[in-house]
């Protein structure tokens, strides 16, 4: 599972078969992961936890940073997370918060945030759909104009790499 937060990107997997009551946090960046150990921290239950809260370092990986949680203690902090939510706009709070980290990400999540917006628009007609769902509804006498939408897309991200986001 990718998760995108304004503290870092991370993927999510098991852990091993032999815990499967825990979770591997994956990161490319150790940034991400401090980022995360700090505020995963307070969920912790014992000194056993927090030691599970190591960093460990691989270069033979995609994602050469990466700890071992507790699956609970993570469903916890990701709870929480979205509990918590007080932005109505990802890419803005990404860009504007003090975080290192968040700052050296923007630029990716906004490519990210180009590429899917780009290949699964469902705005646009003709765009994939998934085989359960239908068609998009149009309001009538709306015309939905493909270009109109891949321009608005490129101003967009032009306006903000001259804004310098």
């Amino acid at each position: 599972m990718w998760i995108f937060t304004p503290i870092g990107f991370f993927s999510v997997v098991t852990a091993h078969k032999n815990q499967p009551d825990h979770v591997m946090v994956r990161a490319r960046a150790p940034e991400d992961l401090l980022a995360l150990i700090d505020t995963l921290d307070r969920y912790c239950d014992s000194q056993h936890d927090r030691d599970d809260l190591d960093i460990i370092h691989t270069m033979k990986a995609d994602y050469p940073c990466r700890i071992i949680v507790r699956r609970e203690l993570f469903a916890n902090w990701l709870h929480d997370a979205i509990m918590g939510l007080d932005y109505d706009n990802f890419k803005d709070t990404v860009a504007g918060t003090n975080a290192e980290g968040s700052r050296r990400a923007h630029g990716p999540y906004l490519e990210v945030w180009t590429v899917l917006a780009r290949s699964i628009d469902c705005r646009r007609p003709g765009a994939r759909q998934s085989p359960r769902r239908s068609a998009p509804t149009q309001p009538p006498g709306v015309r939905l104009d493909p270009r109109s939408a891949d321009q608005e897309l490129s101003d967009r991200v032009a306006r903000r790499a001259r804004a310098g986001r």
